[in-house]
C-alpha cells in the first residue's frame, strides 16, 4: 500500500471537492444551542428600543435640571409608558425599565432623594443624561448582533431574542451514520469477558459530531464479518449523508471493510495517506452520498475525524475553514521523519506541550489536548523554543 500513498493536503483536497455546501436553514434559538450560525444575526429593533430608566428614582425634565425641589407626581413601571403632559416643576416616580417621556433631561436615584409631604428634595441639581439608558445606545435596529461563523451560545441566544429574532440560520441538516466493526468490541457498562474490549470509537465520532452540532449520530456496531458490515453500510447509506466506518481498513484476513463498502455499491476514491497516525484512511463515494473508512485504534479514528471528515463536515455545513497557528514549543516533541505527523498538544495561547501517551491506541494524550500540532514529514524532532503549526479541536471552541 505504501507507493499509493497519498500526501495529506492531496487527501484533503480531494475531500474538500466532494463537499458540497447545503443550503443554510432556519431553527429556533433554543433547538439551535452550539450550532454555527451562518448568517449574521441583525437586530430587528433599537437596543434599547426607547429611552429608559437605568435605577428606581425621579425623572426630572430637561428644563428643570438646574432645580433641586419637586412636586412628586405620577408613576412610571416598566411597561407603562407616559401618557398626558408633564408640568414644569414636577418630577416622575419611575422604577427601572420604564419608558421615559422625550423631555427628560435625567433621573436622579432614589437614595439621593428625600421625600417630605410629597415632595421630592435634591442634594444638588441633576446632571443632563444621568441613569438614561438611550435609545439606539446598544444597536441600531439593522445593526449585526453576530457575524455569520459563530456559535450559539446561550448569551448570543439571549442577545438574539433581545433584538427580535427567534430563529437563527444554520448549515445542513447532515444526517451521520457510523458503523463500528469489531468481533471484540463490548458495550460499556457490560461485563468484560477475558479478549474482548470496551467499544469507544463511536461514542467519540457520535460526541465529535454533536460538539459541531450535527445532531445525534446514528451508530451500529457489528463483528468482524463482510456480509454484517456491507449490510450496515448499505443500510446507513440509506438514511444519512454521511457514514463513517471504523476498523477494518488495513490489510490484515479480517480486514473487511473496503469490500463492504464496495458491496453496498461505493467506489474507493482513495484509500492510504502518508500521516501519521491513520494511514490506512480510505474515502469512498456514491452518488451523492460520501464515506470514510477509518482505523480501528482510537486515536487514529478521532484524529481523522479531526484532520479530515470535520473539514468535510464543516465546508458542507457552509462553515469557515479551520485556522492554523503558530505556536512555540515549549519542550522537545519527538518525530522522526517519515510522515506528516498530527501530535495533540496542550496549548495556553501561545506555547504548546505534547504528550507521553501516543501510540495510536492510546486516547490518554488526546484527552489533556486541546490542539493538535502539524509536524512536517522531512522534520526531525521539534526543539524547545522552535515554531509548529497548530490547529484547535473543536470541542475545545466554546
Amino acid at each position: 500500500m505504501s507507493q499509493d500513498l497519498l500526501d495529506y493536503d492531496d487527501a484533503l483536497a480531494i475531500v474538500l471537492q466532494h463537499a458540497q455546501p447545503r443550503s443554510p436553514h432556519r431553527l429556533p434559538l433554543l433547538e439551535a444551542l452550539g450550532r454555527t450560525i451562518v448568517e449574521p444575526i441583525l437586530s430587528l429593533c433599537d437596543l434599547p428600543a426607547f429611552d429608559n430608566s437605568a435605577v428606581d428614582g425621579y425623572a426630572v425634565r430637561i428644563q428643570d435640571l438646574d432645580h433641586t425641589s419637586f412636586i412628586v407626581g405620577r408613576e412610571l413601571r416598566a411597561g407603562q409608558p407616559m401618557a398626558g403632559s408633564w408640568l414644569p416643576g414636577v418630577a416622575l416616580r419611575v422604577f427601572t425599565g420604564a419608558a421615559l417621556p422625550p423631555e427628560t433631561g435625567a433621573v436622579v436615584m432614589q437614595e439621593d432623594v428625600s421625600v417630605v409631604d410629597g415632595r421630592a428634595q435634591l442634594s444638588e441639581p441633576a446632571a443632563l443624561g444621568a441613569n438614561i439608558r438611550r435609545r439606539g445606545e446598544e444597536l441600531r435596529c439593522g445593526t449585526e448582533v453576530a457575524p455569520a461563523g459563530v456559535r450559539l451560545s446561550p448569551a448570543l441566544a439571549a442577545a438574539a431574542a433581545a433584538s427580535g429574532n427567534a430563529e437563527v440560520a444554520v448549515g445542513g441538516p447532515l444526517q451521520l451514520g457510523i458503523v463500528v466493526t469489531g468481533s471484540e468490541l463490548v458495550t460499556p457498562g457490560s461485563f468484560l469477558p477475558p479478549g474482548r474490549i470496551y467499544e469507544s470509537n463511536g461514542t467519540g465520532l457520535a460526541a465529535a459530531a454533536g460538539a459541531m452540532g450535527l445532531g445525534e449520530a446514528l451508530v451500529r456496531c457489528v463483528p468482524e464479518d463482510l456480509e454484517a458490515t456491507a449490510e450496515a453500510i448499505r443500510a446507513m447509506a440509506e438514511r444519512c449523508d454521511l457514514v463513517i466506518a471504523t476498523g477494518g481498513v488495513s490489510v490484515g484476513d479480517h480486514d473487511h471493510t473496503h469490500r463492504a463498502f464496495e458491496a453496498a455499491g461505493f467506489e474507493r476514491v482513495f484509500w492510504g495517506v502518508r500521516m501519521k497516525p491513520g494511514k490506512p484512511i480510505a474515502f469512498y463515494r456514491r452518488g451523492d452520498r460520501v464515506a470514510f473508512g477509518l482505523p480501528g485504534n482510537p486515536l487514529s479514528t478521532m484524529v481523522g475525524w479531526c484532520v479530515l471528515v470535520r473539514p468535510f463536515v464543516r465546508k458542507a455545513l457552509g462553515l469557515p475553514e479551520d485556522v492554523w497557528l503558530e505556536a512555540t514549543a515549549q519542550e522537545v516533541i519527538r518525530h522522526r521523519p517519515d510522515r506528516l505527523e498530527f501530535v495533540p498538544v496542550s496549548w495556553d495561547g501561545a506555547g504548546v506541550r505534547s504528550f507521553a501517551a501516543r501510540g495510536s491506541h492510546m486516547l490518554g494524550g488526546l484527552v489533556g489536548a486541546n490542539a493538535l500540532a502539524r509536524i512536517e514529514a522531512e522534520r526531525g524532532d521539534v526543539a524547545a523554543g522552535e515554531v509548529v503549526r497548530i490547529a484547535r479541536l473543536e470541542w475545545f471552541d466554546g
